[in-house]
Protein backbone atom coordinates (compact mmCIF):
# COMPACT_ATOMS: atom_id res chain seq x y z
CA UNK A 1 0.00 0.00 0.00
CA UNK A 2 1.25 3.25 -0.80
CA UNK A 3 1.08 6.26 1.29
CA UNK A 4 0.41 9.23 -0.52
CA UNK A 5 0.39 13.08 0.29
CA UNK A 6 -3.00 14.75 -1.04
CA UNK A 7 -3.90 18.55 -0.81
CA UNK A 8 -7.56 18.90 0.74
CA UNK A 9 -8.35 19.93 -3.06
CA UNK A 10 -6.98 16.83 -4.14
CA UNK A 11 -8.91 14.79 -1.81
CA UNK A 12 -12.14 16.81 -2.92
CA UNK A 13 -11.03 15.58 -6.45
CA UNK A 14 -10.59 12.14 -5.46
CA UNK A 15 -14.32 12.00 -3.61
CA UNK A 16 -15.81 13.57 -6.59
CA UNK A 17 -14.43 11.51 -9.65
CA UNK A 18 -14.96 8.38 -7.57
CA UNK A 19 -18.84 9.21 -7.25
CA UNK A 20 -18.66 10.03 -10.97
CA UNK A 21 -17.23 6.33 -11.47
CA UNK A 22 -19.49 4.81 -9.64
CA UNK A 23 -22.12 6.42 -11.48
CA UNK A 24 -23.58 8.58 -8.72
CA UNK A 25 -23.20 12.17 -10.25
CA UNK A 26 -22.48 13.02 -13.96
CA UNK A 27 -19.19 14.42 -15.01
CA UNK A 28 -20.92 17.72 -15.85
CA UNK A 29 -22.10 18.17 -12.45
CA UNK A 30 -18.82 16.91 -11.15
CA UNK A 31 -17.09 19.86 -13.30
CA UNK A 32 -20.04 22.36 -11.39
CA UNK A 33 -18.58 21.05 -7.98
CA UNK A 34 -14.83 20.90 -8.90
CA UNK A 35 -15.02 24.28 -10.57
CA UNK A 36 -13.49 23.60 -13.99
CA UNK A 37 -15.02 23.22 -17.31
CA UNK A 38 -16.64 20.08 -18.34
CA UNK A 39 -13.55 19.36 -20.71
CA UNK A 40 -11.08 19.32 -17.93
CA UNK A 41 -13.44 16.71 -15.49
CA UNK A 42 -13.36 14.52 -18.52
CA UNK A 43 -9.57 14.73 -18.55
CA UNK A 44 -9.21 14.18 -14.70
CA UNK A 45 -11.40 11.47 -15.09
CA UNK A 46 -9.48 9.62 -17.86
CA UNK A 47 -6.41 10.39 -15.47
CA UNK A 48 -7.78 9.28 -12.40
CA UNK A 49 -9.22 5.88 -14.38
CA UNK A 50 -5.93 5.56 -15.88
CA UNK A 51 -3.26 6.04 -12.48
CA UNK A 52 -5.93 5.84 -9.91
CA UNK A 53 -5.71 8.89 -6.88
CA UNK A 54 -1.97 9.01 -7.64
CA UNK A 55 -2.45 11.02 -11.12
CA UNK A 56 -4.58 13.32 -9.05
CA UNK A 57 -0.98 15.00 -7.87
CA UNK A 58 0.41 17.88 -8.57
CA UNK A 59 3.41 17.24 -11.09
CA UNK A 60 4.73 20.63 -9.66
CA UNK A 61 5.29 19.22 -6.51
CA UNK A 62 8.51 19.26 -4.87
CA UNK A 63 10.01 21.11 -7.37
CA UNK A 64 11.68 24.37 -7.35
CA UNK A 65 10.13 27.98 -8.28
CA UNK A 66 11.67 29.42 -12.07
CA UNK A 67 11.27 32.10 -11.04
CA UNK A 68 11.82 32.86 -7.01
CA UNK A 69 10.82 35.91 -5.34
CA UNK A 70 13.79 38.30 -4.06
CA UNK A 71 12.84 40.62 -1.76
CA UNK A 72 15.07 43.53 -0.60
CA UNK A 73 14.07 46.35 2.00
CA UNK A 74 13.76 49.00 -0.36
CA UNK A 75 11.66 46.75 -3.11
CA UNK A 76 8.59 46.65 -0.89
CA UNK A 77 5.61 49.06 -2.06
CA UNK A 78 5.79 52.18 -0.09
CA UNK A 79 2.75 54.04 0.99
CA UNK A 80 2.01 57.83 0.31
CA UNK A 81 0.67 60.27 2.95
CA UNK A 82 -2.12 61.78 1.08
CA UNK A 83 -3.66 64.97 2.52
CA UNK A 84 -7.56 64.93 2.56
CA UNK A 85 -9.49 68.47 2.60
CA UNK A 86 -12.71 68.16 3.07
CA UNK A 87 -14.85 69.56 0.96
CA UNK A 88 -17.31 72.39 2.63
CA UNK A 89 -20.91 73.32 0.74
CA UNK A 90 -20.56 76.78 -0.68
Amino acid sequence: MTVLSMSRAEIDRVHVLRDVVAERIAVRVAAQLLRVTSRQAFRLLKAYRIGGPAALLSKKRGKPATEPIRWRPDDRPRLRRVEHRAIRPA
